[in-house]
């Protein structure tokens, strides 16, 4: 007798367990559905899965790109910078691939090289070799100074022995 209410315990739980993930999986299908076409982030519009381009066997994806701020302890004020933050993948299954230059631009002609001055930015130490291994992905901020105030738009240029290739942001 107690093996029968025991079971018929068990298949009560199991059954409101089921119910629960049903009714709580769809809103969370919404919400995504929602929210995949693209995200804002200080400006520039990216979409959630990143702008992926080629470069060789190399995939570069952009996911973010802002204007931020730190406080200088030495200093003793707030400092901008620029951020973007990227996933590289390099699929070949062989060779390392390197890249050669990262620079970012803007839409007044200036021309911003990576700042390692910037304590927080140790991404740069996985992503700054430009070295990529055979089947291997890395991800990071990768960190630029200030950018001019009334730039508009910015381009950051990647390239390697393959080329060159060009991400476009709106500031």
């Amino acid at each position: 007798m107690k093996y029968g209410k025991t079971k018929k315990l068990i298949l009560i739980v199991l059954g409101i367990f089921i119910l629960i993930l049903i009714i709580g999986y769809f809103p969370f299908q919404k919400i995504e559905k929602q929210n995949s076409e693209k995200i804002v982030v200080s400006g520039p519009e990216i979409p959630t899965q990143g702008i992926i381009k080629n470069l060789g066997d190399l995939e570069i994806t952009v996911f973010q790109a802002e204007e931020s701020e730190y406080y200088d302890v030495g200093k003793q004020e707030d400092k901008k910078y620029y951020r973007i933050f990227l996933k590289i993948s390099n699929w070949n299954q062989k060779e390392k691939q390197t890249i050669s230059e990262m620079v970012l631009t803007d839409n007044s002609g200036n021309s911003y090289q990576l700042d390692n001055s910037i304590a927080f930015s140790a991404d740069l130490e996985k992503l700054g070799k430009w070295i990529f291994y055979p089947m291997v992905t890395v991800d990071g901020y990768i960190i630029f100074p200030a950018v001019n105030e009334n730039a508009s738009k910015m381009d950051l240029v990647i390239k390697n022995k393959d080329g060159q290739i060009r991400f476009e942001f709106k500031k």
